[in-house]
């Protein structure tokens, strides 16, 4: 038998070209870290020699690998240091009580706070539903600053240089990645959405995105069957998505140029060569719309059958009659951060929920939510715990969440209703998504202390967990999983090249030819002067009438 086994080997290795891989991820989040360890380490996993190269957006995830074993980490201190010299990370990090505590004041839609100015924070992304342009703006200007930083890092990066890679990954939250991995001469692209596939990746590709049915994904809750507002706010959206992409990547072209050569190439083109895109969400469960043979779907990748639970989580899971209700608004959203008037109310409308016991995920130095619920018998907390395993527990009943679309996924994946709170980004349109499949409802941030009613409703109509016992059966059942996807396409791509034979003609062409306007111009003549000469024809007919009674008047 080992001849022969070792003869299947060998065939094997003549069929399956082990790469060396790239996967650059900044600690934007621990769910960004988590999602592209699973490819990495699912890459690893079948042979291929991979190196998650990591800039420390976060130093509280200096220590955080998201589950990374097989695969090398190379990090990039200091980062933070950078970021938190500007108005943006201050934001971001040393006031987050404040953040939260904007969400629930009144919403100034047209008038903007005199902080507009200041990069918009005060009237923009927690003073109103979605982040304003200005807010939006100011991420792309410190993103550039920080990719600037990680240029200076002449050590790391020669060192990359040499390792010749043959493929590398990259998100498309920022285009530092995509300038870099042309820097480090890797001319096989593999482009990552995080979320449903963004604005800026069907832009660079030139793939079709219909504003009338496919909604924009930042800071949008629209759906596909849109009237005729939203379509108009719809498309509005788009020029505000595409406008805030071209400002960005003409800030981050700038920092290559301005570092590297005054030749580097716009990171726009280079995005557009990109071999495939491989999107973070379950076409089942995603909104139908035009895609090529560059997009493929990942979601779902690394979700495994759900392992037990350790003693103590197993027993909170046995509490509650009817089940369990998980609460979890994800790292930005922390619950001690949120208003303490409105966590009172929170807890008030879970505590008459007596016949199901909820579990609070709260930060790890949250005592006041602790002190909160002294007396209060159908509550736990939890500070860290294993979601996707806690999702597949059998007396889960429903999840609170954000939003995020890897939450989301393993809710469908576990088959658990859910409950909405989208706090920003693409979590709106995940929302509304959910609602139109039937298996949660969304509540906007800006009702938060009205959750409960909502989780009531959830848990008292059983056709949301109809509906996604249903879902979870028709996207577990889908003919490729994400994980063969992920293998087959990245191994074929390190054995054909960059795929520029499937890339879609109308990435090279300008507005004017990509929308036929020229031809729709010429086209437009005939018709146009047929009416034109028409019009004379009338006002002809019309003025000989009105001369020959003007001179019959005369005469009589």
């Amino acid at each position: 038998m080992f001849p022969r086994n070792l003869i299947i080997f060998l065939l094997i290795l003549c069929y399956v070209k082990a790469g060396k891989i790239l996967v650059y991820s900044p600690s934007y989040s621990a769910s960004h870290i988590i999602s592209n360890g699973r490819i990495a380490e699912t890459l690893a996993e079948a042979g291929h020699e991979v190196v998650v190269l990591i800039p420390e957006f976060m130093s509280s995830l200096s220590n955080f690998t998201g589950g990374i074993k097989k695969s090398k980490i190379l990090r990039i201190p200091g980062v933070e240091k950078c970021l938190q010299k500007t108005k943006w990370m201050r934001f971001l990090t040393e006031k987050s009580s404040f953040i939260i505590r904007k969400i629930y004041k009144s919403v100034k839609r047209f008038v903007r706070g005199k902080g507009y100015e200041d990069f918009g924070f005060e009237g923009g992304l927690m003073d109103s539903e979605f982040a304003t342009v200005s807010t939006r703006a100011a991420w792309e200007v410190e993103a550039a600053k920080v990719c600037d930083l990680i240029l200076q890092q002449k050590e790391i990066l020669n060192h990359l240089k040499g390792e010749k890679f043959d493929a590398a990954f990259t998100e498309q939250i920022e285009f530092c990645g995509i300038g870099l991995i042309h820097y480090l001469e890797i001319n096989k692209l593999l482009w990552l959405s995080t979320t449903p596939l963004m604005d800026a990746n069907s832009y660079n590709l030139a793939i079709p995105q219909p504003p009338s049915y496919v909604p924009v994904i930042e800071e949008s809750d629209h759906g596909d069957r849109m009237n005729f507002w939203e379509r108009l706010d719809n498309q509005i959206n788009y020029f505000k998505s595409i406008g805030i992409h071209l400002y960005g990547t003409n800030q981050m072209t700038k920092i290559f140029r301005d570092r590297i050569s005054p030749e580097f190439p716009c990171v726009r083109e280079l995005a557009s060569r990109a071999s495939i895109v491989f999107v973070n969400t379950d076409p089942i469960f995603d909104l139908p719309r035009p895609i090529s043979l560059k997009i493929q779907y990942i979601g779902g990748l690394g979700i495994h059958e759900a392992k037990p639970l350790d003693e103590n989580l197993s027993t909170l899971m046995s509490k509650g009659k009817r089940g369990i209700v998980f609460f979890s608004l994800g790292s930005v959203a922390l619950f001690d951060t949120i208003p303490i008037n409105i966590r009172k109310a929170i807890i008030h409308d879970f505590s008459q929920m007596t016949e199901y016991h909820f579990i609070i995920k709260i930060d790890n130095n949250d005592e006041t939510t602790v002190d909160l619920l002294k007396g209060v018998t159908n509550i736990d907390t939890v500070r860290w715990i294993p979601q996707a395993d806690l999702l597949g527990h059998s007396r889960l009943k429903l999840f609170v969440t954000h939003g995020g679309i890897n939450g989301m996924i393993e809710a469908i994946y576990r088959s658990v209703p859910l409950v909405i709170v989208p706090i920003f980004a693409d979590q709106f349109r995940n929302g509304r998504n959910a609602e139109m499949r039937g298996i949660g409802k969304a509540i906007s941030k800006l009702k938060l202390a009205e959750v409960g009613k909502v989780v009531r409703e959830v848990l008292q109509d059983e056709r949301y967990t109809n509906s996604m016992r249903s879902l979870s059966k028709r996207v577990k059942s889908h003919p490729m999983r994400a994980k063969e996807t992920l293998l087959k396409w990245t191994e074929y791509v390190l054995s054909f090249g960059p795929l520029d034979d499937l890339s879609l003609e109308g990435k090279e062409m300008n507005a004017i030819i990509y929308f036929n306007l020229d031809v729709i111009f010429l086209l437009s003549i005939p018709p146009i002067l047929f009416i034109f000469s028409i019009f004379l024809f009338i006002r002809t007919i019309f003025q000989s009438i009105f001369y020959r009674l003007k001179q019959k008047m005369k005469i009589d």
